[in-house]
This record gives structure tokens, sequence and C-alpha cells, in this order.
């Protein structure tokens, strides 16, 4: 009976290590040979992966996606300087003008723009730390993470059941 149950628990185990069956697959938003950013690296395991750049402006990125059936990408935006006594709406601004940014710095992620647009024509719409929905299944969410010399603009794109 105990051979049994080792077989039982390794078959479970092993089929749900079997990889998921997804409609969307992850691919690096940057490529390495994009000429406008630096330090360019994209790690990817099953339905994650991490993609970390430099602009030329200095700010870095890391791009945290989950994708599969459903997507979620999380942008930190590394910026140097104190921003600790900023209001909301700086934060707000910051997360348009990073996606104006990024768009500056290649041609295959100039749509980011219209995230930036958005947020730019509308920035009440977004009070940090809500998830809003922009449209049907996809939503936006605008955080900050404030440290001495350096903060993040944390923006949450997500697409799928909510």
């Amino acid at each position: 009976m105990k051979l049994f149950q080792i077989f039982l628990f390794i078959l479970l185990f092993t089929s749900c290590q079997e990889e998921q069956k997804c409609k969307y697959k992850i691919n690096p938003i940057f490529t390495s040979t994009t000429s406008k950013i630096t330090n360019h690296s994209f790690d990817h395991k099953g339905t994650k992966a991490t993609e970390k750049v430099t602009f030329p402006n200095g700010v870095r990125l890391e791009l945290f996606q989950t994708i599969c059936n459903n997507s979620q990408q999380d942008y930190h935006f590394f910026i140097k300087g104190d921003f600790k006594n900023q209001t909301e709406e700086f934060w707000v601004n910051q997360a348009a003008e990073q996606f104006f940014n990024m768009a500056r710095s290649a041609k295959e992620v100039e749509g980011v723009s219209a995230f930036g647009v958005l947020i730019q024509n509308d920035p009440k719409m977004f009070p940090l730390g809500e998830k809003v929905g922009i449209q049907d299944g996809i939503f936006v969410k605008i955080d900050k993470l404030v440290g001495i010399e350096e903060s993040q603009v944390i923006i949450t794109i997500s697409q799928g059941d909510e």
C-alpha cells in the first residue's frame, strides 16, 4: 500500500509540473540591439519573465510579466532623486512621462505612449494604489515606492478575468 501512495504522489507531482497550455506567450519587449537602451536582460521561466533595461536619461526599468491566458505587466521605473514630499499628482504625471520616455527609446515599444496619453488626459482617473478599468477586461494601477535617493513609479497593467 505504501508503494502505491508513493507512486500516486510522484504521478500527481510530475503532472503538476507539466507546462501549462497558454493562449499567450511571453516575449521580451526590447532586444539587446535596441540602440537607445543599455544593460538589457531578459529572464524567462514558465509563465513569468523579468526584463531589465536602462534608458538614456538614466531611468532603469524592471518589467515583471506573468502571461498565459491572462496577463499582467508590472513596470518598475527607478528614478534618481529625493521625491518624499511629492504629491499624488506628481506620481501620476511621472507614470505618463515614463511611458513617453519608453516610447521614445525604441520603435518596437512606441505603442506604450498610448498609456501615457490616457494617463495624461485624465490623471484624476488614476488614484494611487487603485486598480482602474480602462477598457473591457484591461486594468491599470499606478503606485509609488519612495526611497531616500531613488524612488519607483510602479504601473501595473493587467488583462483578463478580474
